[in-house]
């Protein structure tokens, strides 16, 4: 291919020598690092594709497609291409860019019954979209989109209920067991924001001047410390004045100078029970403090010193992740039935059958696309009410009086429940078209997902409150449910004792476990069975339809 002459500032030889490595090396093509290694060298601002002019991209593209599977199953690769390179110019990871070229097919997972309740459009529809080539339940990435939303709000929307104001922060906890995939999800919250926080300084591999990006922006949401004290919490959320830097091709847009930084941030702790654990004295000063921060509007904190620290326009996330054992035996009791646990969220889901051998990489540059659209709801220097329409509000009404108090202290009040709604159907308005309305449809979207979330939630505060032993055998037929041991369908002994022996108290199997069954058997929950296996009889363990049936049910919220 006849090469065009360089315009100037171009390098198109230094392009060329590039690419003409990566054509002559047959491992190319399945190799993600290779690819990455070549496109990370063409992102260089400085003598890489930003120099060409067009005819010479068009060349650099049509090489690359050649050679880079990604670019060529896309139906846009010049954007494809020119976003992975800019994922150069914000300062992601190599790493990032390897990933992102491993992207090329999109396979996700089937939707559970229960999973059609969550939206198919807007940010929320999108990030779960991004999310779902996984085996991770869909209800705790629903979760982590909303808790992203926000936190990307900051303080800049709120709700006014009377004596509350209401922002558009929750506080949630993913309960599950072990390998759920309840960091997963957290995580995906975290990268996208992360991905925001560098998108608040613009995109443009022309600058003059590049960003500090050690810098804080005032637009940026903070990420608090998980291994910290009150005080330190405190200071990192004090608010103050920051000069708003200006990169030079936004130089002349309208926007303040300086801006106000507001108290906000979100927690996100991988382990709830080290934060806020029963062994833990600072347990006694942090329940207090989240529970007050969670809706009031201002906070005054007196330091060790004397010194007075005051909390403006607080909006603080917390994005939590424990297991049902942990609950039971490392978090404080006192918590249950709290302000605390009345103001936060508790997700619970049984982990999904292993459907993806190799998980599948959440490509980067969807993760860019959505952080574009929480960007428009961080970078603003004036807050916004929420309003309900007419027709919304009389709906509201009307489920507010149809709703009981329940007499399980352990259950959210129907006062703070009505302020979950009123906040989730906010983020489901703001999830669309970023506009200050709450519509009839957005409380009834919140409505069917609260259905379902209280009844996983009375369900996980079923095995909370019950002994050790019969949370075991609990454990035992979900084990068999997610293995399909559902007469006529059958678990061998070895491979269900392969599994409990990795629970606590349930080890060895053949000792703590073995009474267990057999009472489950003696109860009529499951049947043993004799199989033929590698050419002798084995015994098998199975669900009866009955008991299937009723774990069905309360996976639906009908328990």
């Amino acid at each position: 291919m006849a090469e065009e002459a360089p315009t100037p500032g171009g390098n198109w030889p230094f392009l060329d020598q590039l690419i003409r490595e990566g054509e002559q090396q047959p491992a190319f093509k399945t190799s993600p690092r290779m690819q990455a290694k070549v496109l990370y060298a063409l992102a260089d601002p400085v003598k890489g594709y930003w120099t060409l002019g067009d005819v010479q991209k068009g060349h650099v593209l049509a090489r690359l497609m050649a050679i880079v599977p990604r670019l060529a199953s896309a139906p846009n690769p010049r954007a494809v291409l020119e976003s992975i390179l800019l994922l150069w110019v914000s300062q992601a990871p190599y790493e990032t860019i390897s990933r992102a070229v491993k992207v090329t097919t999109y396979e996700p997972r089937d939707l559970l019954p229960e999973e059609d309740v969550y939206p198919t459009t807007g940010f929320i529809g999108g990030y779960l979209n991004w999310c779902r080539e996984s085996d991770v339940p869909l209800a705790y990435y629903f979760w982590s989109a909303v808790a992203a939303i926000g936190a990307a709000c900051r303080a800049n929307y709120f709700i006014d209920r009377g004596n509350d104001r209401l922002t558009m922060q929750h506080y949630l906890v993913f309960v599950g067991t072990k390998a759920t995939g309840k960091s997963s999800a957290m995580n995906a919250a975290m990268e996208v924001l992360d991905t925001m926080n560098r998108l608040v300084w613009g995109w443009d591999p022309f600058w003059k001047v590049e960003p500090d990006w050690q810098q804080t922006h005032p637009y940026q949401v903070r990420r608090l410390p998980e291994d910290t004290n009150q005080e330190t919490l405190v200071r990192c959320l004090a608010p103050s004045r920051m000069e708003l830097p200006i990169p030079d091709h936004l130089k002349g847009v309208t926007q303040p100078q300086e801006v106000f930084v507001d108290s906000t941030g979100v927690l996100a702790l991988d382990e709830l029970a080290t934060f806020l654990g029963r062994d833990n004295w600072n347990i006694a000063k942090r329940v207090p403090f989240l529970t007050t921060i969670n809706s009031a509007p201002e906070y005054r904190y007196r330091t060790q010193k004397g010194g007075i620290i005051t909390l403006l326009n607080l909006a603080v996330t917390m994005v939590a992740c424990c297991t049902p054992d942990w609950m039971r035996e490392a978090i404080s009791p006192l918590m249950f039935g709290g302000g605390f646990m009345d103001r936060t969220l508790l997700v619970f889901r049984d982990p999904l059958p292993n459907l993806f051998p190799t998980p599948k990489p959440r490509d980067p540059l969807v993760a860019v696309h959505l952080a574009e659209q929480l960007r428009k709801l961080t970078c603003r220097h004036t807050r916004e009410e929420m309003v309900a329409t007419p027709d919304a509000e009389r709906w509201f009404n009307e489920w507010y009086w149809q709703q009981e108090e329940s007499m399980d202290p352990q259950e959210a009040s129907v006062k703070r429940r009505a302020n979950h709604l009123w906040r989730l159907a906010a983020v489901f308005s703001l999830s669309e078209d970023a506009q200050p309305y709450i519509r009839l449809e957005d409380f009834q979207a919140a409505a069917r997902v609260f259905e379902t979330e209280w009844g996983w939630t009375r369900q996980l505060l079923e095995i909370i409150e019950e002994p050790a032993e019969l949370d075991h055998m609990r454990y035992i037929e979900r084990v068999l449910f997610q293995a399909g041991a559902i007469a006529p369908e059958h678990m061998l002994r070895s491979a269900l004792f392969s599994k409990l022996r990795n629970r606590k108290g349930l080890s060895p199997p053949t000792v703590r476990a073995a009474p267990l069954l057999e009472s489950l058997e003696q109860a009529g929950r499951i049947e043993k069975v004799a199989v033929q296996s590698v050419g002798r009889t084995a015994e098998a363990y199975r669900l009866t339809q009955a008991t299937a049936a009723e774990m069905v049910a309360k996976r639906k919220g009908k328990g």
